[in-house]
C-alpha cells in the first residue's frame, strides 16, 4: 500500500508543479477547479484502502493536499493551511477517507431499510403473526401453522 501512495503522491506534485507554471494567470476559482481535477481525484481514488492505515502512511497524501491549497490560496510555504483548509470546506485525507465510508455504506444501507420496511408492512397487510418467537429466532417454521396446528 505504500507503494501505492508514493506513486500517487508523486504524480500529483508532478501536476502540481506543472499548475504552478500556468498559476498566476489563473484566478482562485480556475485554480481551485484545475486542483480538483488533477489532485484531488487522485487522492480520492480508492482512499477506501486507505482506512486502517497509520497516519504516518497517509501523510504523504495530506502534505500533497496541503500543497494543493497553498497553490490555490496563494500562501507560501511556511504558512498555516487550517484556515484556508475551512475557507474552501475540504477535509484533511483522514476524514476524507471516513467520509467516503460512510457515504458508501449509507448507499448500501438505505435502500436495504426501503426493502426491508416494504417486507415488513407487506407482512402486516398479509396478517403473518409476528409474535411467533421461533419465527424471529431464525427457525424455518412457519408462524401460522404452528398457530393453527395447536
Amino acid at each position: 500500500m505504500r507503494h501505492h501512495i508514493v506513486k500517487v503522491t508523486s504524480t500529483c506534485l508532478f501536476h502540481l508543479r506543472r499548475l504552478r507554471k500556468i498559476g498566476h494567470i489563473l484566478d482562485k476559482n480556475s485554480r481551485c477547479r484545475l486542483v480538483c481535477a488533477f489532485i484531488l481525484m487522485r487522492i480520492e481514488y480508492c482512499n477506501a484502502l486507505y482506512a486502517e492505515l497509520p497516519d504516518s502512511t497517509l501523510a504523504p497524501l495530506q502534505r500533497v493536499l496541503h500543497a494543493a491549497v497553498r497553490f490555490i490560496v496563494g500562501l507560501r510555504a511556511r504558512d498555516h493551511v487550517t484556515g484556508a483548509l475551512i475557507e474552501l470546506h475540504w477535509l484533511p485525507v483522514r476524514y476524507r477517507i471516513t467520509y467516503k465510508l460512510c457515504t458508501l455504506m449509507h448507499g448500501v444501507v438505505r435502500p436495504l431499510t426501503k426493502q426491508i420496511n416494504k417486507l415488513l408492512d407487506d407482512k402486516k397487510r398479509n396478517g403473518v403473526d409476528r409474535g411467533c418467537t421461533k419465527y424471529h429466532m431464525g427457525h424455518n417454521a412457519d408462524c401460522n401453522s404452528e398457530s393453527t396446528s395447536s
